[in-house]
Formats: structure tokens, C-alpha cells, sequence
């Protein structure tokens, strides 16, 4: 997948981070007062982009996650309503920095054998017509934790994954069927993801095909009322962002 790490055999998905001059002692109140002016009014100048900015988004994490979602292939879930204020669309052009997650997955993978992995991506999403959904950006792959506290909060960062004003940030996960037709096997509907909330006021929506939520890929998404994607992520506005982001020339 174009702009993702290469993922495990088994995943369809191909491809961080002086102070002010002191007057003189010795000045007057004027000259400080004259200071002080002149520096409010050279702030108010400069561009808001010359300065570090963040801003969250998307859920504030403190709905219990206790809503499991299992689904054999590639699904993509972005949030379309929250219970809380965050927001749910992008709101100016930046930088994904951090993700966090609340919640762990129901599995216990193995490696050679099927079914149960853990493995998703963190995706931007272009909205299009009719409420589509295009995939331009995928993170490289990370793993959700299996062991501890159901309710833990695990933070993942994203390298250069650029978003722009009125995308939406996906989670996406590779299914995690055992691949067992009958049903017969430990994940017969994927691996179970304990990363949702329920209220009556959130809403997601996801988008299921296997192979089919790469980068360029078009998703059309089904909405689903009384839970919440519990995924914050944390977004770089400023000076912060990386150069490939819109940042400054690193030296």
C-alpha cells in the first residue's frame, strides 16, 4: 500500500518532535509599558501556523469500552457522532501525532495459525459524494494489546500520516477470521475488538471488504447508532507537524 509499511503475509493492506530577553532593571515603566505593546502587536502578526498547535479529536475516552465488534475481513470504522463534544471531521489541514485506544482485543493470535491477529491502521479519509469515503493515507500497521485491563489505554503514533480540512480519521482493521467455513473455529466472525462504547447519542460508521479499503479505494459506509469508535487521536496545526505534513524545514 502506497504511504503504509509493508504488513504481515497474512494483512491485505501493501502499502517525532528561548525564552524571551529580560528588560533591564534599570528601565522605566514606560519603556516596559511601550515593550509590552509592541510585542502584543508583532503577535498578533505573526501567522498562527508559525506556532506549535494541537487539537484532539474524536472520542474523549471516558465511555467504558464494553461493546465488542468482530468481523471477518478488512472493515474500516470512522466516527460520525459522538456523546461528548469532540469532534468527528478534521477541522484544518495537519498531522496525525498520536492515536489512543481504549480497550483491548479478544484473542490470543498465534503465529502460522489464522484468525485472531490483532494487527490495523490508522487511515485519512477523503470524503467524496453521497456520503463515499476515499482512503488517501494509511499508517504503518500496529498491534492492539490482548492482556490487562479491558479498559487500558494504549497510545500509537502514526508516522507522516497527513490529513487535510474535512477528512476523517479511520481505524482499520484486517478481520482476523480463522478461515474456518463451518464456524467451527475460534474466530468464526474475526477477532473481537473491545474498542467500542455504548450511548445512545454516538454513532459509526464502517465499511467492510476484504482487500478492499486500500489507499485509492472508495468506501461507502454504513452507519450504526448507540456506540462510539474509542479512538482519540491527536493532531498536529503548528510548527510541530513534520515537513512532509507542513511543517518547517527540519535542520
Amino acid at each position: 500500500m502506497i504511504g503504509a509499511q509493508p504488513a504481515a503475509a497474512h494483512s491485505p493492506l501493501t502499502g517525532r518532535r528561548s525564552y524571551p530577553r529580560r528588560m533591564p532593571l534599570s528601565a522605566t515603566i514606560a519603556r516596559r509599558a511601550a515593550g509590552l505593546l509592541a510585542a502584543g502587536a508583532l503577535g498578533a502578526l505573526l501567522p498562527v501556523s508559525a506556532h506549535a498547535g494541537y487539537r484532539n479529536l474524536g472520542s474523549d475516552l471516558t465511555l467504558p469500552a464494553d461493546v465488542t465488534e468482530a468481523r471477518q475481513a478488512d472493515t474500516a470504522y470512522w466516527p460520525t457522532r459522538l456523546h461528548g463534544r469532540g469532534g468527528t471531521r478534521v477541522p484544518v489541514n495537519g498531522q496525525v501525532l498520536e492515536v489512543r485506544i481504549k480497550g483491548i482485543a479478544r484473542s490470543s493470535p498465534r503465529r502460522g495459525v489464522p484468525g485472531g491477529e490483532t494487527m490495523f491502521h490508522v487511515q485519512a479519509l477523503q470524503p467524496l459524494r453521497r456520503g463515499r469515503m476515499k482512503v488517501r493515507l494509511t499508517s504503518q500497521a500496529f498491534f492492539l494489546p490482548t492482556t490487562g485491563d479491558p479498559q487500558q489505554i494504549t497510545t500509537f503514533r502514526p508516522a507522516n500520516l497527513c490529513v487535510r480540512a474535512r477528512q476523517r480519521v479511520a481505524f482499520n482493521t484486517v478481520g482476523g477470521w480463522d478461515g474456518i467455513p463451518d464456524g467451527s473455529g475460534p474466530y468464526p466472525q474475526g477477532t473481537p475488538l473491545q474498542i467500542f462504547g455504548a450511548s445512545p447519542r454516538a454513532q459509526v460508521a464502517e465499511y467492510t471488504r476484504a482487500d478492499g479499503t486500500n489507499n485509492g479505494d472508495v468506501l461507502r459506509g454504513r452507519r450504526r447508532g448507540g456506540r462510539e469508535l474509542l479512538m482519540q487521536v491527536k493532531l498536529a496545526t503548528g510548527r510541530d507537524r513534520s515537513y512532509e505534513c507542513g511543517g518547517r524545514t527540519r535542520r
